[in-house]
């Protein structure tokens, strides 16, 4: 599933706590203006209700639990007060039966609550704040970048099973990018069960620019690329550098070409700026950026968290940050676009 930019007259979202407010009704509006503000509170009723039932099932959640964990014990007093065998049978099998079943019914009722929200979040709610930043785009909700595209650049090895949701295909300065949730997972087999375990989950970026290499360029933080191959390891002339990044080419003079002091300087600084270890390859006409911050990074949905500014300020955040990555490491310059 994926949405295409809609054309909007009006977006209201900077504003939301003021639309939240019923006494903005007073004021003269056009009829767009209130279909918006109406749609933004709306939105947040749907959200106090399905909150609402959540916690009301959280109760429950725990008063069943509380009940399987006594069942024992009431079995065991209907026993010594010698009371009918359908006493003990029901304390001792029919009520964890019982509450085991609810109990069932209660976390499937819990996952499809959250995922109704996160569904309408991200249909009703995203492509505004997608629309206010983007002229064109495209937004995969279930959908991440091509696994074989990022296998291909050899930072991380083939994962064992893999996820991707939230792409965003966009155009910035001439840069034609998409960006998406991924998680690479590795199978894990013991003696009694088997299971994965992430060993990237974080963004990845794809950018695609005008200039085609025929060298190679990867850096990785504290470690190393799981396929270099053909590749030397080289240092820079900052030692801060070289202590947090380990960087591999094929032509040492293209690397010091493309990693003069000054983007050296700007990789540090996006560094400070995001929340996870930085993986860097860049090679024929793509560079891609992959940031392993071990957990979602994405629209990270929150039922119980108000649709206000700070949710606001947290989504544009997370669908802003490829323009820190183009403007702080210069990809729209000549360098990469003759």
């Amino acid at each position: 599933m994926f949405l295409v930019k809609p054309q909007f007259e009006v977006l209201f979202l900077h504003n939301l706590p003021r639309l939240l407010n019923y006494n903005f009704y007073k004021l003269k509006l056009t009829s767009v203006k209130e279909i918006a503000i109406k749609k933004c509170q709306d939105l947040e009723k749907t959200r106090k209700k399905l909150n609402y039932e959540m916690i009301v099932l959280n109760i429950m959640l725990f008063v069943l639990l509380i009940l399987i964990l006594i069942s024992p014990f009431l079995g065991m007093r209907a026993a010594f007060r010698a009371k009918g065998i359908s006493e003990i049978l029901f304390s001792f099998i029919g009520l964890p039966i019982i509450c085991t079943l609810v109990l069932l019914f209660v976390i499937l009722r819990r996952n499809k609550i959250f995922k109704k929200y996160s569904t309408i979040i991200k249909t009703e709610f995203i492509p505004k704040l997608l629309d206010d930043e983007f002229d064109e785009y495209k937004y995969f909700i279930e959908h991440g970048v091509d696994i074989n595209k990022v296998i291909n650049t050899g930072l991380v090895k083939s994962p064992d099973r893999y996820s991707g949701e939230d792409r965003i295909d966009g155009v910035y300065k001439g840069i034609s990018f998409e960006v998406s949730d991924v998680s690479l997972m590795v199978r894990i087999r013991t003696k009694n069960r088997t299971s994965y375990v992430p060993y990237f989950k974080g963004k990845w970026y794809i950018f695609n620019f005008n200039e085609t290499f025929d060298d190679t360029i990867m850096i990785v933080e504290e470690g190393k690329p799981y396929a270099h191959k053909g590749l030397t390891k080289v240092e820079t002339e900052m030692l801060g550098f070289n202590e947090k990044f380990n960087a591999y080419t094929n032509n040492e003079q293209f690397f010091y070409y493309v990693l003069n002091a000054n983007l050296i300087a700007r990789i540090i600084d996006l560094v400070k700026k995001m929340h996870g270890r930085l993986m860097i390859y860049l090679a024929n006409n793509s560079l891609h950026v992959g940031i392993n911050s071990f957990k979602k990074e994405f629209f990270k949905i929150k039922l119980k968290e108000r649709i206000d500014n700070k949710m606001i300020e947290e989504f544009e955040e997370d669908i802003l940050f490829y323009k820190t990555i183009i403007d702080d490491l210069s990809i729209s310059g000549t360098k990469f676009n003759k």
